[in-house]
């Protein structure tokens, strides 16, 4: 009985581990899509820049 107490003990503090590094690498996930989106609406808005200096230029 208390080999199958430690065996559940060690499973449940395992699962709790597991969870932890889950959390964590869902917020790394969360920062770097954060990142990507930041990014690509800074491309975004170079791109808009681009094609009205392009037609400025064009419209001359």
């Amino acid at each position: 009985m208390a080999d199958t107490r430690t065996h559940l003990a060690a499973a449940i503090q395992h699962a709790r581990s597991l969870r932890a590094e889950l959390r964590q690498q869902t917020a790394r996930t969360r920062t770097t899509m954060e990142k990507i989106e930041i990014e690509r609406d800074r491309l975004r808005d170079l791109i808009r820049t681009s094609n009205v200096l392009l037609n400025y230029r064009d419209g001359e």
